[in-house]
């Protein structure tokens, strides 16, 4: 039996008895938020960020431990030749990776350009019969003021290997944290990178666990890739 129920007793004076007679729904409210909220907001990121870090860190433990054997695996990545992409093609390589960028003589490609996209996946796929990982390095940032750029740099700021996805097992596409995190001069660049983020995250949902895709935004890099327009 609980206590509404109870003959003779009102919940409502008991409550005013304790908060006060000029209790109303509105004060009762604000005085849980005041009290018992605001305590819990202030002490809930101690009591669940430890656990937190230690969770991370055995994931971090279990995914270093049954990492991906990339042992023979054929990885193609544009823009190798500096920056990020240099970094990456040395890593999968000293992890055993066939990198097709290490042919010789190299198969030369403008990204910008779908049809030697088409061609260099093509090829890839025709010389080792499979393409494991593609890693989207290349782009170009254009430095300069919106008004002073004009709408001809969209062309070059990003683009996207385009072929037959069923050929690819992962895919690894480098973005920016400048989709997200504004900064002058770098308009069309991070309208370029909020782009190709939502549409990887897109692709992501409709591919599920058939296809593997890593979206990395990293922070501020050292590279060559940028074109000043004063």
């Amino acid at each position: 039996m609980g206590l509404l129920s109870i003959p003779g007793f009102d919940a409502i004076d008991l409550i005013k008895n304790i908060w006060g007679s000029g209790f109303d729904v509105i004060t009762l409210v604000h005085r849980f938020l005041n009290t018992f909220v605001a305590r819990f907001s202030v002490n809930a990121p101690f009591s669940f960020l430890p656990p937190y870090l230690v969770f991370k860190y055995l994931d971090y433990i279990r995914r270093s431990i049954f990492s991906e054997d990339l042992t023979g695996k054929v990885v193609l990545i544009t823009g190798a030749s500096s920056g990020i992409g240099e970094h990456v093609a040395y890593e999968y390589a000293r992890r055993g990776a066939c990198l097709p960028n290490t042919w010789f003589p190299p198969v030369p490609a403008d990204v910008s350009r779908v049809e030697d996209c088409k061609r260099l996946i093509e090829t890839t796929i025709e010389h080792f019969g499979q393409l494991d990982h593609l890693v989207n390095c290349a782009a170009v940032a254009t430095l300069a003021l919106f008004e002073d750029s004009g709408a001809r740099t969209l062309e070059n700021d990003q683009s996207i290997l385009e072929s037959d996805i069923n050929f690819w097992g992962s895919i690894i596409q480098i973005t920016s944290s400048t989709s997200w995190l504004h900064a002058p001069r770098l308009s069309f660049y991070a309208a370029s990178k909020a782009a190709i983020m939502s549409f990887f995250e897109t692709l992501r949902v409709e591919f599920g666990s058939e296809k593997g895709i890593t979206i990395v935004t990293p922070g501020v890099i050292e590279s060559c890739n940028f074109i000043l327009v004063s």
